[in-house]
């Protein structure tokens, strides 16, 4: 297991999304990994390399790709068990991170669309440009000058 300092940890923590920190340090999900050990029977003496694991997975310092391989070789169990254990884990903690996302993206993006479009009505409002007739359109040159 990759041991991490306090200041990556730290870091990791720190550049989190504001709507995921509270579910990184909430205690229900400290009770879920708890729960989540002592339903597979993991050894009581590696629950706080599990708990630290899953952690570190939270704040993105382990990639979750990884956390299968770092559960198998913590509690030396069978990959079964430990694929068990990572559905479990992406039920009850990882699905809350992902929907906590992808809300936080549509809203972002919501917001982006918002300013876009009160950017192009201010653009329109403030630059003098007004829609103009079919036949003004026809007989604009733009090389010519204006006579007003």
């Amino acid at each position: 297991m990759e041991k991490f300092s306090k200041e990556q940890v730290e870091k990791a923590y720190n550049s989190l999304d504001l709507r995921i920190k509270p579910i990184a340090t909430s205690p229900q999900v400290l009770n879920d990994i708890i729960e989540i050990a002592k339903k597979y029977n993991l050894r009581t003496d590696r629950e706080g390399d599990f708990v630290e694991l899953v952690g570190n997975s939270i704040i993105g310092l382990l990639d979750f790709s990884k956390l299968l391989y770092e559960i198998e070789n913590i509690e030396e169990i069978n990959r079964d068990i430990a694929q068990k254990i990572m559905t479990d884990l992406d039920n009850k903690i990882f699905s809350k991170i992902r929907k906590t996302l992808e809300q936080s993206l549509e809203e972002e993006i919501k917001n982006i669309e918002e300013i876009k479009t009160e950017g192009k009505k201010d653009f329109v409002n403030n630059s003098g440009i007004t829609k103009k007739s079919k036949t003004e359109e026809f007989f604009f040159d733009p090389y010519r000058e204006s006579i007003e």
